[in-house]
């Protein structure tokens, strides 16, 4: 991720006049994409902390990642009820990305995103714990 900084350096030197580009949004996405990046570390950590199998692990952490950025968001399309699209909006990690990348720095994403991570990291340590003790 980093190397791709150099593109929006340039971007920010070339553009005319110079600056004239919207760095919340360039700097929202980066962060969206970090804590994205943790989230999903922290989900591949809890799956291979519940499986010895490399594969089924990386299918478990798949499955879990997919649920949560894709299920939840196409699972809204269906509701009708306005109470239960709002749980589902904000269970889902595309909205939440969403909004960081527009420039949005809203403290309920980075929040969302921050639990998610200590959640799974501390289920894997749990897990981890518990295998210790079999």
């Amino acid at each position: 991720i980093l190397p791709t900084l150099l593109y929006a350096v340039s971007i920010y030197w070339l553009a005319y006049p110079t600056g004239n580009v919207d760095v919340a949004g360039i700097v929202g996405a980066y962060l969206g994409l970090m804590f994205l990046v943790m989230a999903y570390l922290a989900v591949g950590i809890f799956a291979s902390a519940l499986s010895v199998n490399q594969i089924v692990a990386f299918v478990w952490a798949a499955l879990i990642i997919f649920v949560f950025y894709a299920l939840f968001d196409w699972l809204r399309a269906f509701t009708t009820f306005s109470a239960l699209d709002t749980v589902l909006e904000y269970a889902g990690m595309q909205s939440h990305f969403t909004s960081l990348g527009r420039g949005i720095i809203d403290s309920r994403d980075v929040v969302y995103f921050l639990s998610l991570t200590v959640f799974f990291m501390e289920a894997a340590l749990l897990a981890v714990e518990k295998r210790k003790w079999q």
